[in-house]
């Protein structure tokens, strides 16, 4: 799978550098990096040009893995 450079572990990297909580899981037909940011808002997962996946029915496995990964973390979604 070909993901973009914000899904990449140099772009994990620099996030968890930032101070962001990370959350990032890959299986052989989807993966997805997400971040758990903290503003005026609330706290919310940004999963930037993700989740990826090679098919409709594996989206839907990474967008309830993603869900479920973040529960507890989160008030707001973006996407």
């Amino acid at each position: 799978m070909h993901e973009h450079f914000l899904q990449s572990n140099t772009w994990a990297k620099f996030q968890k550098a930032l101070g962001n909580t990370v959350l990032k899981h890959t299986t052989e037909t989807w993966s997805y990096l997400a971040i758990v940011e903290k503003d005026r808002f609330g706290t919310y997962v940004y999963a930037p040009y993700g989740p990826y996946a090679v098919d409709e029915t594996a989206l839907g496995k990474a967008t309830r893995h993603l869900l479920a990964a973040s529960k507890g973390q989160v008030h707001t979604w973006c996407t």
